[in-house]
């Protein structure tokens, strides 16, 4: 009998950033309604139409931390003909990711007041300005748990059987501090997780048209997720090892098992965490007045215009599981002067695999109606997608002297879907 107990930290760290940051370069040049965070201030986005662009890139810096703490244990007993092992494991993952587009402005200069692009610079006269305020920390975790019990019963000296199933409990990720929206189908509103980091939360949604469109996820009794976790999450396995001829020149493999996963975390925090109305991206035009939007005055609340308040994004309240079953059959063959031959067939079907999609798209009825008027875009995670994978393989071993060997295989296969990834990253979705 012997028990393993493992425990262990993987801290992945990453910090990419301008030349400029850490002086307020826009306090040098009397611009103002910018950040004052020393980690983000830096060297203003300057645009003369027809020249270089100034300044760092204005997503800097960009940088993420991510800590994934695991403890799992073990405990083997062989007695007889079993080898029993039971454990479980449990892992939390910390995403700290913040969104610093640009914090530290953009400002367009286009010529419209004096016929050059450079003249209206040297005059502080804009044709446009941008600006993001609020916060974006996005500080995500998740804890994911697991347990099985697997047994290889040695039913006979040729044939061997491998029996386990495991549980698993993966928890939907939260936000520290409730910096998370999504989009409710059933409400007809966006929720949040929170809105202690909102001063005024019904000022700021007025000014961007979404009054009665908003609302916290404990006005309806969600968890701070805004969905739900699945606590059914069983996964059986079988294997199977057989020499039918008693000798040790042929052997027979099969095996079939049910594995479950989570999602990748950097979907979950472009797309619901850090955006409005947690922070705002501002747009400022120029007016027949040139004065009204200047270098000195940027920022005037009466030109402001909150971008990308008319799309949002969502999530499957009571998304299921994605899960894969796996299974595989395999003939060894011992052929003689070291030489070996397998042919085997996998295969695996992928279900309630996740799809980002458009559900606010325009019905095929007179006038193009949209389901959903108030926005224009309403993209949506949903978990109905499938996948399906076969293959043959045929492989041939050739075991030299001193040690070396050298193996060549064949595989044909086929794979298909309806989801190549979660948030359509791959080009055709």
């Amino acid at each position: 009998m012997v028990n393993e107990l493992h425990a262990g930290l993987t801290r992945t760290t990453s910090l990419q950033k301008g030349g400029h940051l850490g002086h307020d370069y826009a306090v040098d040049f009397g611009i103002t309604g910018l950040t004052t965070d020393p980690k983000v201030v830096g060297f203003p986005r300057i645009q003369v139409s027809g020249l270089e662009t100034l300044g760092d890139s204005n997503s800097t810096p960009i940088q993420f931390v991510v800590n994934n703490y695991d403890i799992s244990n073990t405990l083997t007993w062989i007695k007889g003909a079993h080898t029993l092992r039971v454990g479980g494991e449990i892992i939390r993952t910390q995403f700290f990711q913040p969104t610093n587009t640009d914090f530290r402005g953009t400002f367009n200069f286009k010529g419209k007041w004096t016929n050059s692009p450079t003249a209206d610079f040297l005059l502080g006269l804009l044709d446009t300005s941008t600006r993001r305020i609020g916060s974006a920390w996005n500080y995500i975790f998740e804890t994911n748990y697991g347990a099985f019990v697997q047994d290889d019963y040695k039913i006979h000296p040729n044939l061997t059987l491998n029996l386990g199933v495991r549980y698993d409990i993966l928890q939907p990720p939260t936000e520290k501090y409730g910096q998370i929206a999504s989009y409710n189908p059933a409400i007809g509103k966006i929720i949040l997780g929170s809105a202690r980091t909102i001063p005024n939360l019904q000022a700021t949604l007025a000014s961007a048209g979404l009054t009665g469109l908003v609302a916290v996820a404990s006005d309806y009794g969600l968890p701070a997720s805004l969905v739900y976790g699945n606590y059914d999450n069983l996964a059986p396995r079988i294997g199977l090892a057989w020499r039918p001829f008693g000798d040790n020149r042929t052997v027979v493999r099969t095996g079939y098992g049910v594995f479950y996963n989570g999602n990748r975390l950097n979907p979950v925090r472009t797309d619901l965490t850090g955006g409005f109305p947690f922070s705002a991206s501002q747009t400022f035009t120029k007016t027949s007045n040139p004065a009204a939007l200047t270098l000195a005055n940027a920022f005037p609340d009466a030109l402001a215009k909150v971008q990308g308040v008319n799309s949002t994004n969502g999530y499957e309240v009571n998304a299921p599981s994605q899960y894969l079953q796996s299974w595989n059959f395999t003939v060894e063959r011992e052929l003689g002067g070291g030489v070996g031959i397998e042919a085997g067939y996998t295969g695996s079907k992928g279900t309630h695999l996740g799809r980002k999609y458009n559900i606010d798209q325009s019905l095929p009825q007179p006038g193009n109606p949209k389901p959903i008027p108030a926005f224009s875009d309403v993209e949506y995670y949903g978990f109905g997608s499938n996948s399906s994978y076969n293959a043959g393989t045929v492989s041939i071993l050739k075991r030299f002297d001193h040690g070396l060997f050298f193996r060549a295989n064949y595989t044909y296969g086929k794979s298909i879907d309806t989801a190549s990834g979660l948030n359509y990253a791959g080009a055709g979705g």
